[in-house]
């Protein structure tokens, strides 16, 4: 039995909208974990783990069947994972050095039909490339907060930032953390 529910376990901004934008009808369940507290040395299986982390925490939850669909993202830059930054100075610094090397945005979904218990996961990657950004134009998009809930301190829809975007390998909807095409296959592989 594949349910006709879909929650969305993410208070995700970005997340909501690809997939409100993707014409799915979800209802949302946060989860509230302490993802820093999830270490993995492989940044795919941290996105993961965290996305598990966060599907186990809400599946108590959820009285009726569903899909539940939880979600992670991390990016790395130069060998080094950057989640959400601290604070502006390392937003800021996010943005500066991100001109030196590409981030790679690795988006994690995981899936769990609530009627079956079947559970699927995967990860996708896009890797983009940055002109050089001004000074200025940093402040700006770091004094907007966008930044601090972000993985990497970047977010593609910024105006600001969008003509700094040089090459983005990939597709919108995975660096904004919902991989689409990811999410129709492991909705596939948890159906009956």
């Amino acid at each position: 039995m594949t349910p006709e529910k879909i929650i969305l376990g993410s208070s995700s901004e970005h997340r909501k909208i690809v997939l409100r934008d993707a014409g799915y009808d979800f209802d949302v369940i946060a989860a509230d974990i302490d993802e820093r507290a999830i270490h993995n040395d492989d940044p795919e299986q941290l996105a993961i783990d965290i996305a598990n982390a966060k599907a186990d925490a809400i599946l108590p939850k959820i009285t009726e069947p569903a899909l539940l669909v939880t979600g992670d993202q991390v990016v790395v830059w130069n060998g080094e994972v950057r989640g959400k930054p601290k604070d502006s100075e390392q937003a800021k610094h996010f943005l500066k050095t991100s001109v030196d090397y590409p981030p790679e945005t690795i988006s994690a979904l995981v899936v769990v039909n609530t009627a079956t218990g079947k559970r699927a996961s995967g990860a996708d990657r896009v890797r983009t490339s940055f002109n050089p950004i001004p000074e200025d134009v940093i402040n700006r998009v770091v004094a907007k907060g966008i930044t601090m809930t972000t993985a990497g301190g970047f977010q593609v829809r910024d105006e600001d930032l969008k003509p700094y975007i040089e090459h983005m390998t990939g597709t919108q909807d995975s660096i904004e953390g919902f991989p689409l095409a990811l999410l129709e296959k492991l909705m596939e592989e948890v159906a009956e």
